[in-house]
């Protein structure tokens, strides 16, 4: 298995400008920023599948997108993450109520 060598955040940058994805939203100075303190490329970089792409490229889309992706993704992750835990201690309670009481 090749391994491909670690890019620097302007070398990514300079990547996905290869793709034709857009800085127009977000500036590249801010879009580094996100990549250095808030996430990581590749995590970033597998929601430009939800847009089209042509011949390799992905025209229309700006880095702004994925990073709104992302953010969308993590309140969805949390919203249902409370819930489930909501839910698992509802059951919980309810299984308690059920067993019966030793006399």
């Amino acid at each position: 298995m090749t391994s491909k060598p670690k890019l620097t955040k302007t070398e990514l940058i300079k990547h996905i400008k290869s793709k034709k994805i857009t800085f127009n939203e977000i500036d590249v100075q801010q879009s580094k920023q996100v990549l250095v303190h808030k996430n990581y490329y590749f995590k970033l970089t597998t929601y430009r599948k939800n847009f089209p792409k042509r011949e390799g490229k992905y025209p229309n889309l700006d880095f702004a997108y994925l990073i709104d992706l992302d953010s969308i993704d993590m309140q969805l992750h949390e919203y249902l993450l409370s819930l489930s835990l909501d839910i698992e201690h509802g059951i919980k309670v309810k299984i308690l109520s059920l067993i019966p009481l030793r006399k």
